[in-house]
């Protein structure tokens, strides 16, 4: 044997010793890629979830704002009803005795559908194109406080205005009290939604930092099969462990609250 066949021999044999090596670093990166792929999809939907959170608490809390808007108009009415039956009261009966209810000048005191009488609806010839007022009958319970107001000395005309007055701001409160806890209701979901869209960003988080663990194993472990050293590997290796604990906590509830 020549002393360059056995050279050329020495080589081949270290060739040869070499290959198991690079079999077991090119299949370690082989799960590292598997890993990191998963790692992808599951940030990646953490991510969605963050955006999906964060519309769904958007929405929430434009519906609440217009649901307090709807109850400060809804307060405006009653408080005005309100006032409007006070001052009326105050101020007692009319010196001039004009019926209100007949269309005069202070018949549209406060709405001017509102025409305000007990007795029942009547045709009346019109000789205007103005159109009809709409006109409400009373309920028992009205009709019980026109008699009670009359009885403090005001006119019928004005003790029936007061009585509707007071029965609108009644339902004004009741319409306010549904629309307030519908609102109420409408931050507490957008509150919720918050909530879940801060735990989502948080695992968000831990997802992104163990694929980038994940990502800087693939690199090293290639350095290892370029250099033919072991140490590259194991550094590989040790990232790539790093980064699955990382993404692991990411499913952690005590980490992510």
């Amino acid at each position: 044997m020549t002393h360059g066949h056995a050279h050329e021999e020495a080589e081949h044999a270290s060739h040869h010793a070499a290959d198991p090596f690079d079999k077991r670093v090119a299949l370690s990166m082989v799960v590292i890629a598997a890993i990191l792929a998963a790692v992808k999809v599951v940030g990646h939907r953490a991510h969605n979830e963050v955006l999906k959170y964060q519309i769904e608490a958007n929405v929430f809390h434009t519906k609440a704002s217009d649901q307090w808007s709807y109850f400060q108009a809804k307060k405006n009415r009653l408080y005005l009803y309100e006032s409007q039956a006070q001052m009326l009261t105050l101020l007692g009966p009319r010196s001039d005795k004009k019926d209100l209810a007949a269309g005069g000048d202070d018949a549209d005191f406060l709405d001017p559908e509102l025409i305000l009488t007990l007795a029942p609806d009547k045709k009346e010839k019109t000789t205007d194109k103005k159109p009809k007022k709409k006109k409400r009958e009373l309920s028992e319970e009205d009709k019980k406080a026109v008699a009670a107001l009359v009885k403090k000395g005001l006119t019928t005309d004005q003790a029936t205005r007061v009585a509707i007055w007071q029965s609108q701001a009644r339902r004004y409160t009741g319409d306010a009290d549904e629309i307030e806890a519908k609102a109420r209701k409408l931050e507490k979901e957008g509150e919720e939604s918050q909530h879940h869209s801060h735990i989502a960003h948080l695992k968000a988080n831990f997802f992104d930092f163990g694929e980038l663990f994940v990502e800087l194993a693939l690199v090293v472990s290639s350095v290892a099969i370029l250099s033919k050293r072991p140490g590259f590997w194991y550094v590989g290796l040790a990232l790539g462990a790093v980064g699955v604990v990382v993404v692991a906590g990411g499913f952690v509830p005590a980490f992510v609250h």
